[in-house]
């Protein structure tokens, strides 16, 4: 009898080891869960790319949001000292600095060129006036150059009102007919003699001197 029991048993476990074995179905379960593990991840995945996109978007709009607060607690821009502007005269572009008059003339302005009789191409400071009649000042940006009275040490700067668009001009030559109490007032360097007749001659023009010398 206990021989018949241990033979059920083991043909009992057998059966269940081959049923096990046969199961068709178990593949596709272990597919099934595998798949459902793997879209468990993306889906983490995803939830977890929006919550960073959401991050960022809320760091963004905070920034702007204080930069609109600095800017609403600054105020506008002023320039309290100067303000620069851009004139065209004689199709060149001349900066102007807005600052304290020092002294004003009114007079008359003529015109000349590097090539004019007696002239070699350099002014009286050396400069070469062949090359360009304009020059770079580290404060006024880009002037016109002139020839101006020895009152005005070379370097002056002439604010000259009345001809158009107002500029600046620099003193850098001096000149015969140029000065307090002469002919001219000032004298306009031109790229040639042609455009100095161009240009003519000018009266009744306000002379604002902004600088003194370099």
């Amino acid at each position: 009898m206990k021989r018949f029991n241990i033979v059920i048993n083991v043909f009992l476990v057998a059966a269940i080891v081959a049923s096990l074995c046969l199961n068709p179905n178990r593949e596709n379960i272990a597919t099934e869960q595998l798949s459902k593990s793997i879209t468990s991840d993306k889906l983490r995945q995803v939830s977890f790319k929006k919550i960073e996109d959401k991050k960022e978007e809320a760091t963004e709009e905070k920034k702007v949001v204080e930069e609109e607060k600095q800017e609403e607690k600054e105020g506008p821009i002023t320039e309290s000292v100067a303000k620069v502007e851009e004139n065209v005269v004689n199709n060149a572009v001349v900066a102007s600095v807005v600052t304290d008059v020092l002294e004003k003339q009114t007079g008359t302005m003529s015109a000349y060129g590097p090539d004019c009789v007696g002239c070699s191409g350099h002014l009286a400071t050396g400069f070469d006036a062949r090359q360009s009649i304009t020059y770079q000042d580290k404060t006024y940006g880009t002037v016109r150059i002139v020839a101006g009275d020895k009152k005005y040490p070379f370097g002056t700067i002439v604010r000259i009102k009345g001809v158009g668009s107002d500029f600046n001009a620099i003193v850098l030559d001096r000149g015969g007919n140029i000065g307090i109490g002469r002919r001219f007032m000032f004298d306009l360097l031109c790229t040639s003699e042609a455009e100095a007749s161009r240009y003519g001659t000018h009266y009744n023009l306000t002379f604002e001197i902004l600088r003194y010398g370099y």
